[in-house]
């Protein structure tokens, strides 16, 4: 992937880290290291576990961040990354 595209995806991981810090609970350290070092996979792993652990839905426009990270790192079909295809998965069946 092109330089651009993972300033693009940094970007949007910070994000999506900074509104989740807002539930109850997380712990972010994790996740914001793993942005640091570059394992935005792991890292958006980690922000789709704070949503689903809380049941708290996540809003419409971060929504659409995350899902087109997802898309945009292929993540939407790796088992690897569960927590990912099932946030993908809870939203779009709604």
């Amino acid at each position: 992937m092109p330089d651009d595209t993972w300033k693009t995806i940094r970007a949007g991981l910070l994000v999506l880290h900074r509104a989740a810090s807002d539930i109850a609970g997380w712990k972010g350290d994790l996740d914001q290291e793993f942005i640091d070092v570059g394992e935005y996979g792991l890292a958006l792993d980690g922000i789709a576990c704070a949503y689903l652990d809380s049941g708290k839905t996540m809003p419409t426009d971060l929504f659409q961040i995350f899902e087109r990270l997802a898309v945009a790192m292929d993540l939407e079909r790796d088992e690897e990354y569960d927590a990912v295809r099932k946030l993908l998965a809870d939203a779009r069946s709604k």
